[in-house]
């Protein structure tokens, strides 16, 4: 998912109902047609609920960039955060039928379920999970799997080696990571998968039909993917990889304007839809329940600095003397907003198919002083300046300017190195001249580009990444001899690729039968086949070995695997076995330490698992203790972005 969620963000419902006033209609629509011209986003959504009826449903744009297809009520994209509303309802109905204690710790429905304390993860309960108090801290990191619907409970197992901040329930932090459990939960009491259980027993009931969290459904339903950001627009995005490690908390939840204004209806109306009691009214109210508060937006941002309380998924914000709800959602290239005042039966949401959050402050319209306009247009008010930043944009004065005879040593290809950052994974990196006469730089996941920026300056190891994002600085690494070696961008270091190695290897093509495989690797590598495994020797690496096999595509036990590949070696220690996405397979690792009569060795083990080819490959990096340095990571690294199957 990735997921990433803003919590500050205000508007303010008005005291007077106005919605019957359709020249307050008139107003909005004229008012989001002039904001639709102020901002580079392609197209955008609108539903407002008044009295448990929509009022006014819309689409403004066109659904992808460069595409005539009008935006309309019914596109359906990524709400983001908005689905763990549904996770929330789904408690609910189990909690009217007696199976689930919104106060019970989480152990009574999953009872194996534990953190790497104990003793705090055994305090959770399912209303901690979904209030974000459980004080499990947000890992942004996906479990892959090949099937998504395992994908949930393989990852909330995974917590076992993860810590609890602190004791559980005493403080807000976002998690993903609690309605997790909460859906996995839904899950195993109602024994269907999570997307399963709330497409029949809410999006059905609910009456919302394009409305999905299930993968096989997207095609059908025609879901828009978004856009990435760009220098001066936006750009249509790829699918991304399904995350069903945080299905109930939206990672994948799609849904229109349209049928997002019947979930509000039924919320606003006690429960009831269409004439039906949907949800009991006392379970309406323990959502929106205060359960912890947290600091709101401050003053220099356009805000009030008022406490803002956490519901179960909702938020309740006292804006402007007024009370209401808000829950905000984005996926990294969709954002989405609704707001609730259940005072004045009033709810409004709009779905955006770019992530407007990340839009440049200092110089578009801010999504919250957007919708606090609108609906100070619905009930007859003046439009305010709220939410929009005091500040000025403090890049704007720096007069440094980097000479032209140093550019070219920026110019080159960068690639991430170490941990990597959640938000910004697989991610290669090109700095260049650009077209214009300026330094830009692109960031790519394989060849699909994520970024594209216009450098600027602001010292010889600085610079701001400007596009019609909001500005953020990197860092560049500079050797004492002044060359360019690598620099820090949204969490992750990465390395400038060196010619020179790069030349180093070649591509080795291991064919078997009527399967190939391929990878690069050092030019002075020295392998055959040995039954079933390739062996890979380094002559200038004494030592230093790779065994590969290629297998078909199975879940295999990495216990199993590691117990084959130590092959009867006594295991000294081992370190967590991490699993990641890479070029729409699963890359799992796990380094391993070993020791016989000649002493202790180091190995790497990787199963590379490609769904595509319906194949894998087992491979085993192994060293004498110690010899495991950068170079050796170099190898690991260059294998790692190379690999590939082939099919005859």
């Amino acid at each position: 998912m990735k997921n990433i969620f803003f919590l500050l963000f205000f508007f303010a419902l008005g005291s007077t109902p106005n919605f019957g006033q359709q020249s307050n209609i008139q107003k909005i629509d004229a008012y989001l047609k002039d904001y639709q011209s102020k901002i580079p986003i392609p197209g955008f959504s609108i539903a407002i609920v008044q009295d448990n009826k929509t009022v006014f449903e819309k689409g403004y744009g066109t659904e992808n960039q460069g595409i005539s297809k009008a935006m309309t009520k019914n596109s359906s994209l990524g709400i983001g955060s908005l689905g763990r509303g549904f996770t929330a309802v789904g408690i609910m109905q189990l909690v009217e039928k007696g199976a689930v204690d919104l106060d019970a710790p989480v152990t009574k429905y999953l009872p194996w379920f534990t953190t790497a304390n104990k003793n705090f993860s055994d305090e959770i309960t399912v209303r901690m999970c979904l209030s974000n108090t459980s004080a499990i801290p947000a890992q942004f990191e996906a479990v892959p799997s090949l099937d998504p619907d395992k994908s949930l409970a393989k990852f909330v197992r995974s917590l076992e080696g993860y810590y609890v901040k602190r004791k559980p329930g005493l403080a807000y932090e976002f998690s993903e990571e609690g309605y997790s459990i909460a859906g996995l939960i839904i899950s195993e009491l109602s024994g269907m998968t999570y997307s399963n259980y709330v497409e029949k027993y809410i999006f059905q009931p609910l009456n919302m039909l394009r409305t999905t969290t299930n993968p096989s459904r997207f095609q059908e339903l025609n879901v828009l993917y978004g856009h990435e950001m760009a220098l001066s627009n936006f750009i249509p995005a790829a699918q991304g990889t399904i995350d069903g490690n945080f299905f109930p908390s939206g990672s994948e939840m799609k849904s229109s304007s349209a049928d997002f204004a019947n979930f509000m209806s039924m919320l606003l109306n006690e429960g009831k839809f269409k004439g039906t009691q949907f949800l009991k009214a006392s379970s309406i109210e323990e959502i929106f329940k205060s359960n912890i508060s947290f600091q709101g937006l401050g003053t220099m941002l356009g805000g009030n600095g008022i406490d803002i309380h956490c519901g179960l998924s909702w938020l309740e914000m006292n804006v402007e003397n007024r009370l209401i709800y808000v829950q905000v959602g984005n996926t990294g290239t969709t954002a989405a907003i609704a707001g609730l005042s259940r005072e004045n039966n009033q709810g409004v949401v709009l779905l955006f198919n770019g992530d407007v959050n990340r839009l440049d402050r200092y110089v578009y319209p801010t999504l919250e002083n957007t919708v606090n306009n609108v609906i100070h247009i619905l009930n007859g008010e003046q439009t305010t300046d709220f939410a929009i930043t005091k500040f000025e944009d403090p890049y704007d004065d720096e007069d440094f300017v980097l000479p032209k005879e140093d550019w070219s040593k920026y110019y080159g290809k960068y690639y991430p190195f170490g941990k990597e950052s959640p938000f910004f994974k697989d991610i290669n990196i090109d700095i260049y001249e650009g077209k214009n006469g300026q330094i830009e730089l692109k960031a790519f996941n394989e060849k699909i580009l994520k970024g594209h920026y216009i450098l600027q300056y602001t010292s010889e190891s600085r610079a701001v990444l400007r596009n019609i994002s909001h500005p953020r600085e990197i860092q560049f690494k500079i050797f004492p001899n002044g060359t360019i070696g690598g620099l820090f961008m949204f969490g992750t270091e990465y390395k400038k690729r060196d010619p020179a190695l790069a030349a180093k290897f070649k591509t080795v093509e291991i064919n078997k039968g009527k399967d190939a495989f391929s990878c690069l690797l050092p030019e002075t590598v020295k392998a055959d086949w040995s039954e079933t495994t390739y062996k890979v020797t380094f002559p200038n690496k004494a030592g230093v070995s790779l065994n590969l096999n290629m297998l078909d595509l199975e879940e295999i036990s990495f216990d199993d695997f590691r117990f084959k590949a130590v092959d009867g070696k006594a295991i000294v220690t081992k370190g967590n076995i991490q699993p990641k996405n890479l070029k729409g397979g699963i890359w799992t690792e796990q380094t391993v330490f070993t020791k016989d009569q000649n002493g202790l060795e180091q190995h790497l083990l990787v199963t590379f698992q490609d769904p595509v080819a319906g194949k894998e490959i087992h491979a085993v990096f192994a060293s004498p203790y110690g010899v495991f340095n950068t170079e050796v990571q170099e190898i690991v690294m260059y294998f790692q972005r190379s690999i590939a199957f082939k099919n005859e």
